[in-house]
């Protein structure tokens, strides 16, 4: 058996990749709903830890999900969006990104450019004007440091990490209820949208659609609804009452136009960057550089 094959999504027809994505998308569905339900259990039994351990992997598992709605949506004539976008199945930074995104409101496609470009910096400047710090993705450190201890290196000085540090152990892991991200694939999936024949019509709206920077958030819904009213039409639709307004409001830009791999930068160069912006404040307020 070889494993992380996704890529090979490449080589079907539309009807065999329709129903090869449904097939996928129902597994999704139910093994992310799992995840998150065992992370609410855990939550209510006080295993905070375990709880928000579930919550991120149900989150990922979940966005999953929207990685292959999006590769639908994508037109397959360019080969390279669609490639790279099933690549995203195995990306953990993409995959978090992806349930970062679930919970914004963007304007437009040129707000979500620039929330994706954000969120892909393996590094970024916080802090008080007096003192900025370099800091990892926060993404990736979110994910990894409620698993894992580890040996890190911060301000010249190493020292070891772990989950079970203060003030991580009395931080509130975990939620009681459904994440943003999987209240939106519980939509798509009960509403018979990702069914093999759903998955057509999607696909049929997108494709044909140049997402440009200046593409509001009125026409995305619009496109919503028609692929609602198109599936209704075709009997395809159900369960529809309670979802409507998720799927129009909450259904957002596809992502497959944008690199949501992890962006590389010279960690010197911002660290320098970080003491001059400190350098500059202090000379300016008159304060002491221990301050």
């Amino acid at each position: 058996m070889e494993v992380r094959k996704i890529k090979d999504l490449c080589q079907l027809k539309d009807n065999d990749l329709f129903e090869v994505i449904a097939q996928g998308l129902k597994l999704i569905y139910e093994n992310a709903k799992c995840i998150i339900d065992g992370s609410i259990f855990l939550k209510q039994n006080k295993r905070n830890q375990g709880s928000e351990i579930l919550e991120n992997l149900g989150n990922e598992e979940a966005a999953k999900f929207l990685i292959l709605l999006d590769a639908i949506r994508c037109d397959r004539k360019n080969k390279d969006d669609f490639s790279r976008q099933l690549g995203y199945f195995n990306d953990h930074l993409a995959r978090n990104i992806y349930a970062l995104y679930c919970d914004t409101s963007p304007a437009d496609f040129r707000e979500v450019r620039e929330i994706i470009e954000r969120a892909r910096e393996v590094y970024y400047i916080d802090g008080p004007e007096w003192k900025n710090w370099v800091f990892r993705n926060i993404h990736l450190s979110k994910r990894e440091s409620c698993m894992y201890v580890d040996y890190v290196k911060s301000d010249n000085k190493h020292h070891w990490i772990s989950p079970n540090d203060p003030p991580k152990k009395d931080a509130i892991y975990g939620s009681l209820h459904h994440s943003f991200i999987f209240n939106l694939i519980n939509a798509l999936h009960t509403t018979g949208c990702t069914s093999s024949d759903g998955l057509k019509v999607v696909a049929s709206k997108w494709r044909p659609i140049e997402i440009k920077d200046n593409m509001s958030r009125g026409e995305l819904e619009d496109i919503n609804r028609d692929i609602l009213e198109e599936l209704y039409k075709r009997g395809l639709l159900h369960n529809v009452k309670e979802e409507f307004n998720i799927l129009i409001r909450y259904w957002l830009y596809p992502l497959y136009p944008l690199d949501l791999r992890v962006k590389e930068m010279d960690l010197k160069k911002m660290q320098s960057e970080a003491d001059k912006v400190s350098e500059d404040f202090l000379e300016r307020e008159h304060m002491p550089e221990n301050y």
